[in-house]
Parts: C-alpha cells; structure tokens; sequence
C-alpha cells in the first residue's frame, strides 16, 4: 500500500497547520523527515499534494480529495487504538469529557473528586465552553463524553446519532446584589430586569426570546437584550461582576449556592417559558464505554439527584412567593 495511516496523519497536520515546521512539531518529527516523506509519496502517486508557500501550504485537489477521504480512516483508527488501550489496561488512561459551563460549575467538581478517588491513574481533560462547541468537538471525536442542554443539541445534531442520557430539570433564576437599585420597587417585572445588562454565560437564541415575550415586546427585542449581555463561562469572574455591579445574573440555584458570595445575592420574581436546564449526557453511538466513563456517568446521575433535593430544601427561601410581594428573598 502506497498510502499509510502515518501519510493520512502527516497530510491532515500540514493541512490543519498550513506549515511543514507547525506539522512536523505535532507530529513529533523533524521538518526535512516530514519533507521528505511527502515529497516521497508525491514521487509514487506522481501528483503535487500541496502548493508550497512561505505564507501558508495549501492541499492542491490531490491533497485535498486524500484529506477528505483519509479524515474518517484516521478517526476510526483511533476508537480501535483506544479499544486496545482499554482492554490492556482497563483502569488507565486518558478520558476527555466536555461540559457547558452551566453543568460544569454544577457538577463538575464532585464528580470528578470522585472519579479520581476510585480510578487515580486516569488522565481526565475536560473542555468547558459554549455548548456548540462542546458538541463540535464531541462530534469531531475531540470528546468522548459530553454534558449538555439537549435543546440546544437537538438543533445542531440528530440526536438519534447519540447515545442520550437526559438528567433532572432544574429550574433558572434572575439574581442581584442585595444593595441593587430594583429592590427598591415594589413590583419586579422582566421589563424592569432587561433594563440591566445580563450577567451569564453563552445562552441559546430562545433564552433571550423567551425574556422578550415575557416582558411583552417585539421578538426582536431579544437582540437588544443579547448585544448588552456580559457572556462569560468563567462563573467567578461573573459573580464579581454581579456583586460589584448593576448587572443582573441568570443561572441555576445549584450555581449560584456554589458561589463564596451567595450570602450577597438574591434571587427576584419574573421568570419566563424554557427559563430551567435541559442538560443531559450525550455519547457518540460508535464510542465503546470505559470503566471511567461508566462511573462518570453514574457520577453525574448521582450528583445531579443530590442536586435537586438541595434545591427543594432552599424553595421556600431562595424562590420568590406570589408576584404581588415586593421585594426579593435572600438566598441564605
């Protein structure tokens, strides 16, 4: 065979770089080793696999057709080397999970304190970011677990190419500082709250609509609301940003109690149609389980249970009563 697995790796780094030095770097090589090997295959297919540049090496229509053709190759290549990895050492090894930062500040922490107490020799990478790119780099074999809002999957995926745990719902609160200028008034509409900056991480589309109709405005209104929103996946600097502020924030009970300054927050009344979570665990259909994703997955159920009896324990005193009462409650 002229073409081998190394060619596809080698091809696909000089593509995704556009350097033969960037390449070979990823590869672990030599940039003339890497030269060599290429200008060697190019020799036995007699075509040009790419166009040289100082700026940037591009695949001619050769290269590219071996790019696109060789991508799914290589992705195979790698569930079998893990299923080998697995079977020879079934409590080793690497395990990549990806989280919203919503189900990561909720879960995350106990979960794998958990996980490295009972597997301590796994290597765990976890990417937390926007839930589309989770589901990119699920997708793209980047992952091999993710824990996402299933709305937002459903929209950029057929969930029926996963293999689709869903988890309990847990229902979002608006919340600001103690001292903030909207608990003088003595009713809290949404029209009231949009008036202040939002202060969450990435929120899907529908999120902003729902807040729009709530407030009984014009659908596209819910621009308005998104372009003055402060975005962050970075809860920390969020709840810094919401104490220290007039911004409004927007999440889960869960993450709010985990923050060290929600004896400084309320929670406020409005809420609006799809304002909860809708997380669950998605696993592409061909990835074989490890023992490591097994327990995080009954991690995660778990946890997530512990959370929603910790949040029907805090109803009566986190959760806004009748809309009628005029101020807020205190969070503890």
């Amino acid at each position: 065979m002229n073409i081998t697995i190394r060619h596809l790796k080698q091809i696909q780094a000089i593509d995704t770089h556009g350097s033969f030095a960037d390449a070979a770097k990823e590869l672990n090589i030599s940039q003339p080793a890497l030269s060599r090997s290429i200008a060697t295959l190019e020799g036995i297919l007699d075509v040009k696999l790419f166009n040289r540049s100082k700026i940037k090496n591009r695949p001619t229509a050769f290269g590219q057709h071996i790019i696109e053709k060789g991508l799914p190759i290589i992705r195979q290549m790698f569930l079998l080397e893990r299923d080998i990895e697995l079977i020879k050492n079934i409590k080793s090894g690497k395990l990549s999970i990806g989280m919203g930062s919503f189900g990561a500040k909720m879960m995350l922490g106990g979960v794998i304190e958990k996980l490295c107490t009972n597997f301590p020799q796994i290597n765990i990478t976890t990417f937390i970011d926007a839930a589309p790119l989770v589901i990119e780099r699920l997708e793209n074999f980047d992952l091999e677990m993710a824990l996402v809002d299933l709305r937002i999957a459903s929209k950029i995926i057929p969930l029926d190419e996963m293999k689709v745990f869903p988890l309990n719902i847990h229902q979002c609160y608006f919340f600001c500082r103690n001292t903030h200028p909207i608990l003088k008034l003595k009713k809290i509409t949404m029209k009231e709250i949009i008036n202040y900056p939002l202060s969450t991480a990435w929120l899907p589309d529908f999120a902003y609509l729902g807040m729009a109709q709530e407030a009984k405005l014009p659908d596209s209104y819910r621009l308005k609301i998104k372009d003055q929103a402060i975005q962050c996946e970075d809860w920390e600097i969020l709840f810094k940003i919401i104490a220290n502020g007039n911004s409004i924030g927007l999440s889960s009970l869960p993450v709010i109690l985990n923050s060290h300054l929600s004896n400084q927050f309320v929670t406020l009344p409005p809420s609006f149609d799809g304002c909860y979570t809708n997380l669950g665990i998605l696993v592409k259909k061909d990835m074989s389980y490890s023992p490591a994703m097994k327990k995080f997955q009954q991690y995660l159920i778990e946890e997530d249970q512990i959370l929603s009896i910790m949040e029907k324990s805090h109803n009566t005193k986190a959760i806004m009563g009748p809309e009628s009462k005029p101020v807020a409650n205190d969070l503890v």
